[in-house]
């Protein structure tokens, strides 16, 4: 980069200290020794401004004697770049005397001694520049240039449209999320303050990000117009070697401004905002644990589909029920947030504090229970005195730390399904976390919003639905993948073992609708293939999911 004083008054007058100077271009050797004085004439290898007397004894030393000198009407109004003059920047008081074709790369005597002596095709600058005068390099290299700022000031351009249309579309989601909050309770008022500041998190990153593009981009054009000034103060003057080597130089750093360019292109990325309410507010205020979805597009690619979290939350209200033993029922009430104890024409109820989602046996009489909008997993205990009023108990909870929901025991491990991050956690009895199962080998996600989960004992092989893709993963409890069925159907609801005929049965949501039309697939253990049965009503739904419970 270029000095930024260049030689140019701004403290002293007449040579005294202490008073303003009206000289556009003062002498530089005077300013060491505290005295002002106007510039006649311009040492092009001291990079100095010189007055009429330091003009005239500057080449008197016999240093400096080989010095080029530039009077009044001749010197440059700026100094040169350091990087562009002709003295070696890797050798201290050596100047570029050699130009190396076979590197395409500038020296001075200890460069080519050291870098370029076994180079065949050298040739000295001066040589190199009688060719140049005549050559377009100079000039291509000022169209390169002139074309980079067009891309610099269009990058801008587009930077500060896309920072408009995403600011209109955040105010735009944020008004969708005031007008929705009138619908519903005071619950909701401490959810949307934490969407919203979640939000202006993601927008004051984009803030940031687009600050740090303008700053960029402005460092740019300055570095850019630097780099045209000094070709145009040796074009000017004539000075073919100065802009042979400047021209070499500046072919490095114009690739470097290319490179920035693309930098800043690939940085961005700005996204827009759109909301999409959660539909089971409008019914569940109890159990939500988010407003909604704040999304972000890439303003470039708007079409891309929004997949909202909760639209997949067709089966919910079903009850959820599992055997406890020959002759009594654990029955999940996600609407009145209880657990339900069956046992012939006697009812035992646990109220709890938010809804709980899906359950399973580990030991004779205890089970655990998913609360998804809690996070977090509860071991519930249940009393053999059945006049208990308290016979079930909550004995431990299992923050999770995600929304957890489908559920198993398997080998005394407790395998749990999480959203937000996407996996299937892996938790000891105690609670801690034995392992994350999230991708498979190669790293590639397994599960976009894994739902139910279910354990087959004989062929060791975990069985997980996804809300998103319809489909189910079968792995192993390390989270080996042995099979991935594809777009089985809508919403993969319940698993039911058949000990008999060794298969596992899927249940679920055959159309992404509400008419609750439902299908059973059945899966053979022994060939891993799928098939799929008839259509169901809600009842043969209902009696399917009930076959461990019926048949005892």
């Amino acid at each position: 980069m270029a000095d930024s004083v260049d030689g140019r008054s701004t403290s002293k007058e007449d040579g005294l200290p202490g008073k303003i100077s009206n000289y556009q271009y003062e002498c530089n050797a005077c300013l060491q020794d505290g005295l002002t004085k106007q510039a006649e004439g311009f040492c092009l290898d001291c990079q100095h401004y010189l007055c009429d007397d330091c003009f005239k004894y500057h080449r008197l030393p016999r240093p400096v004697r080989h010095h080029r000198l530039l009077d009044k009407n001749e010197m440059p109004k700026r100094k040169i770049s350091r990087a562009l003059s002709e003295n070696c920047l890797k050798h201290k008081g050596e100047r570029i005397n050699y130009y190396c074709k076979s590197h395409d790369a500038v020296g001075c005597n200890l460069c080519i001694f050291q870098e370029h002596r076994n180079c065949t095709d050298i040739c000295t600058v001066v040589e190199k520049a009688e060719e140049f005068k005549d050559s377009d390099s100079s000039r291509e290299m000022f169209i390169k240039l002139t074309d980079t700022g067009e891309k610099l000031d269009k990058q801008m351009k587009v930077t500060k449209l896309h920072m408009q249309t995403s600011e209109k579309s955040w105010k735009e989601a944020m008004s969708s999320i005031n007008n929705f909050q009138k619908e519903l309770n005071e619950k909701i008022d401490s959810l949307k303050n934490q969407m919203i500041k979640e939000s202006e998190h993601w927008q004051n990153t984009t803030r940031t990000k687009v600050n740090q593009i303008e700053v960029d981009v402005n460092r740019a054009k300055g570095e850019l117009d630097d780099l045209q000034q000094d070709l145009q103060i040796f074009e000017q003057a004539k000075l073919y070697n100065q802009l042979f080597i400047a021209t070499n130089n500046v072919s490095r750093q114009q690739d470097e401004l290319e490179e920035k360019m693309m930098q800043m292109e690939r940085e961005n990325e700005i996204r827009k905002y759109s909301f999409i309410p959660n539909e089971m507010l409008i019914n569940l205020m109890q159990n939500v644990d988010a407003l909604g979805e704040v999304f972000t597009q890439d303003i470039e690619n708007p079409q891309e589909s929004l997949k909202s979290f909760y639209n997949n939350y067709l089966e919910h209200g079903f009850r959820r029920w599992i055997p406890l033993s020959e002759t009594s029922v654990i029955v999940l009430d996600h609407i009145r947030n209880c657990i339900h104890l069956i046992k012939g024409e006697k009812v035992s109820v646990k109220k709890l504090t938010s809804g709980p989602w899906d359950m399973t046996c580990t030991e004779e009489n205890i089970f655990a229970v998913t609360l998804p909008s809690e996070r977090k997993i509860q071991i519930m205990h249940i009393s053999h005195n059945f006049l208990d009023e308290n016979r079930i108990r909550g004995e431990q909870d299992i923050m999770v730390g995600s929304r957890c929901e489908g559920i198993v025991y398997a080998e005394n491990d407790i395998f749990v399904t999480c959203s937000r991050p996407a996996n299937v956690t892996r938790l000891e009895m105690n609670g801690n976390v034995k392992q994350v199962i999230s991708s498979d080998e190669f790293g590639k996600a397994l599960f976009e919003q894994p739902a139910y989960i279910a354990y087959h004992m004989e062929t060791d092989t975990l069985y997980v639905s996804d809300r998103q893709t319809g489909s189910i993963t079968a792995m192993s409890r390390e989270g080996d993948v042995k099979k991935m069925y594809e777009n089985v159907m809508k919403i993969p609801i319940a698993f039911v073992h058949d000990e008999e005929e060794e298969d596992v049965y899927v249940t679920g949501l055959k159309e992404n609708g509400r008419n609750h039309n439902f299908c059973v697939l059945q899966i053979c253990m022994s060939t891993g293939e799928i098939k799929s049965l008839s259509t169901l009503d809600y009842r043969e739904f209902i009696q399917l999911s009930a076959m461990p419970i019926l048949k005892k």
